[in-house]
């Protein structure tokens, strides 16, 4: 992770150079020369640029490369979510936002306090701001890594004669009442 960070410090980086970072990493470090089925990988980077109306040379949010990788994990859930958190501290710390660009979470980032990105006292590890963590929520949906069962809420306008319900946006799903 850190090395794919200091060859990007911006945040930002293209599918193509993303891949080329991992596989240094996995060459050097754990001698492994590839991601075995790393072409279903790119099945779904394929899917999230026509989404975005982008191609691959367009650079993206690490975070988003980096979710799409965690496909790849041979582990158990807790610890894909502990590493999709560590990711996102990384970002936080390292002052970057890969998004600013986008308005996907503008609302959310808009209402957010100063205190939602200042390190937090007791372990001097970054906050996440929530708008941060609906991105995350937003790349799992795209990359299908949530059930739709997780998705699924009521229509709040449409519970007679039966409830209707629809997939929520990220937004939707971190919803407190």
């Amino acid at each position: 992770l850190d090395h794919v960070w200091s060859e990007h410090p911006d945040g930002l980086v293209t599918y193509p150079d993303f891949c080329e970072s991992v596989r240094k990493v996995l060459t050097s470090q754990h001698k492994i020369p590839t991601v075995e089925f790393g072409h279903l990988l790119d099945r779904v980077v394929v899917k999230i640029l026509e989404e975005k109306q982008v191609t691959s040379d367009t650079p993206q949010p690490i975070t988003l490369w980096m979710t799409v990788l965690s496909l790849a994990l041979y582990a158990p859930t807790p610890d894909r979510i502990q590493a999709l958190y560590e990711i996102l501290q990384k970002e936080v710390s390292s002052q970057v936002d890969p998004t600013s660009t986008s308005n996907m979470m503008s609302s959310m980032n808009d209402t957010e306090s100063e205190d939602d990105s200042s390190a937090s006292s007791s372990d001097n590890k970054p906050r996440v701001p929530i708008g941060k963590v609906q991105e995350l929520v937003s790349y799992l949906q795209s990359t299908d890594q949530l059930t739709i069962e997780a998705q699924l809420i009521p229509t709040k306008d449409r519970v007679y004669p039966i409830q209707e319900y629809h997939r929520a946006a990220a937004t939707e799903l971190l919803e407190f009442d």
